[in-house]
């Protein structure tokens, strides 16, 4: 009598991955395909960094010194991408049509940009001589360093803009580790933080010099093919990425206008923070810049958003969970001068979250170059900004974080509208 086998039960197949098997490995495949992981490891490394550093200033650099140093930089990075123009926005563009000769050309007018913002350093120093005030010492080196700052966004982003993703990310983890590395000791050692300040200054300054190295093959010399319209390309983009940029960095920059440096020091150690999950959406965003061109003819600019938009709400979130836990435990332990900032946190992360889905979806418009819908999200956002001033003035720094939530919020609603209204009107 022949055995008999049992049957496999029915629905249980055994030679074929479970549904979440098969799910993650579809995720794995797709992030893998966009380079989503190197560019979440660029932006993640930073961040990181950022949250280090942040710690370790404010306990040795206590909470005025620590808003100093926050004032600084972020009004430096501020000024530095108003001024760029994003012009690498512009450079990728012109790679992908087979003009290489835009990126020296570009690079020519970010250097001018550069040296405009130093002759106005030379001038404020000027004035300081005459009129010494401590204040006009903190824009010297604002407007000193925003000048880098043009130049290593321009270079660093066309990398990332012209499908060297790897690259780009090895020269954020770069920057982010000679902030650290170089900043803390100096932190420790003088409890000052201008030598904390020039460190981020030699950050900068040596990835800018990596960046150019890598760009060096584009720098021969220029054909006669006449260029597309460049810089009008990149402008049109900047309007609508500046407005982002505003709400992102403004609050700094206001509130040093309006609080003491102390009640700003313990406010800058919320940003980085909710900073962490900034990092998502730019890197989902970089993503979907860097990818457009080449992703155009496979999938739908519409289905590709939504599945950046699932990865990383899902990503954001968890990490939004992870960072609140390590808060609470932290701060009180480690830096009780700080405790206030726990409720700042807790008021900034769903504005952290819900600004993704700002930034992607503008990520999504820059790179189908819809210039009406990216110039229109840009004046929305610049103006939303404005409520960072009346918040401030009521409120110091709680109001500030309320606003931050608030004012992301109301920017999604404006960009969905303004999203909705473009792809109706698409042919």
């Amino acid at each position: 009598m022949p055995i008999c086998h049992n049957p496999t039960p029915s629905g249980w197949h055994t030679d074929s991955p479970r549904p979440l098997t098969r799910y993650l490995r579809r995720v794995a495949a797709f992030t893998t395909s966009l380079q989503v992981i190197p560019l979440l490891l660029s932006q993640f490394g930073p961040m990181l960094s950022a949250v280090l550093l942040a710690i370790g200033t404010a306990a040795w650099l206590g909470p005025a010194g620590r808003g100093q140093y926050s004032l600084v930089t972020s009004t430096a990075n501020l000024i530095g991408q108003v001024a760029g123009l994003s012009l690498f926005i512009g450079a990728a563009n012109a790679f992908h049509a087979h003009h290489p000769q835009a990126i020296r050309y570009l690079l020519t007018i970010s250097l001018r940009i550069t040296a405009t913002l130093w002759i106005l350093s030379l001038i404020v120093a000027l004035i300081h001589t005459r009129v010494p005030r401590p204040s006009l010492t903190n824009w010297i080196f604002i407007l000193l360093l925003s000048g880098f700052v043009v130049l290593q966004l321009y270079t660093s982003r066309t990398l990332q803009g012209i499908g060297q993703s790897t690259t780009f990310a090895r020269l954020a983890l770069l920057q982010a580790g000679i902030s650290l590395f170089l900043g803390l000791p100096i932190a420790y050692i003088t409890h000052r933080p201008a030598g904390v300040i020039a460190a981020w200054a030699a950050s900068l300054l040596i990835t800018l010099v990596c960046a150019l190295w890598n760009l060096r093959t584009y720098f021969s010399t220029p054909d006669d093919t006449p260029l597309p319209p460049v810089i009008r390309t990149s402008v049109s983009a900047h309007i609508g990425t500046m407005g982002q940029q505003l709400l992102l960095r403004a609050d700094v920059p206001i509130l040093s206008l309006i609080v003491p440096l102390a009640s700003l020091g313990i406010y800058s150690i919320a940003s980085p923070v909710a900073n962490i999950v900034f990092a998502i959406a730019e890197a989902v965003g970089l993503s979907l810049f860097g990818n457009s061109q080449s992703r155009r003819n496979q999938i739908s600019s519409h289905t590709l958003r939504r599945r950046l938009l699932m990865l990383y709400f899902a990503a954001s979130i968890a990490t939004a969970a992870c960072a609140w836990c390590v808060v609470i435990f932290a701060i009180p332990r480690f830096l009780p001068e700080y405790r206030s900032a726990i409720t700042l946190i807790a008021l900034i992360l769903p504005g952290a979250i819900i600004q993704g889905y700002s930034r992607i979806t503008l990520s999504s418009l820059t790179a189908q170059s819809a210039q009406s819908a990216t110039l229109r999200v840009g004046i929305c956002s610049a103006l939303l900004a404005i409520l960072y001033i009346p918040a401030a003035i009521i409120a110091g720094v709680t109001g500030a974080a309320i606003a931050s939530s608030l004012i992301y919020i109301l920017q999604a609603a404006v960009v969905l509208q303004i999203t909705r209204t473009h792809e109706r009107s698409r042919p």
